[in-house]
């Protein structure tokens, strides 16, 4: 709080001779004259008074009533403390409708650009990973589970998930 006194006091002029700070700064430099030969310090000027102004009103604040700005207020907390459940599911219930991206992968492949320039119709590109291995699933390009890889009735895939993956682990089991 001293700090900001001394600021607030710099800028009023309490320790620069009843001159403000920015009328030390800007000394006596001569105003611009119609042929634009030095800077005009008109509007300087009239900035430099409404920045005293402000930091007369600021220092002002902390009495009662006085100042351009007023304490903060906060509603009371409810008596019994916050119900959690109720927050849980109102958390659950605005985020349920945000769309996530969700990958699938079952296998990874390093190539060289020659192999790319040979692929075709039915070429087959081997992964690093046998058909019985489980596949990792991401959201949002965050590794959350693993899973097995199935195909439903109607040919389309599906995937079973075996494992939750704890955050910290995440990591690990990405690579």
């Amino acid at each position: 709080m001293a700090e900001t006194d001394d600021l607030l006091a710099g800028l009023e002029g309490g320790e620069t001779g009843g001159e403000s700070l920015l009328d030390d700064l800007l000394g006596d430099q001569p105003a611009a004259d119609a042929g634009g030969g030095g800077p005009d310090l008109g509007a300087l000027g009239d900035l430099a008074g409404q920045a005293d102004q402000a930091a007369k009103e600021v220092k002002g604040a902390g009495a009662p009533g006085g100042g351009a700005l007023a304490a903060a207020t906060f509603a009371e907390a409810p008596a019994g403390g916050i119900d959690a459940a109720a927050a849980t599911e109102k958390i659950e219930e605005m985020l349920s409708d945000v769309p996530v991206k969700v990958r699938v992968e079952f296998g990874r492949r390093k190539m060289r650009i020659r192999e790319l320039l040979t692929l075709g119709e039915r070429r087959v590109i081997e992964l690093d990973r046998a058909s019985s291995d489980p596949v990792k699933l991401y959201v949002n390009d965050q590794l959350i589970a693993h899973g097995e890889l199935m195909v439903q009735k109607d040919d389309s895939f599906c995937v079973r998930i075996t494992e939750i993956v704890q955050a910290r682990n995440a990591k690990e089991a990405a690579s």
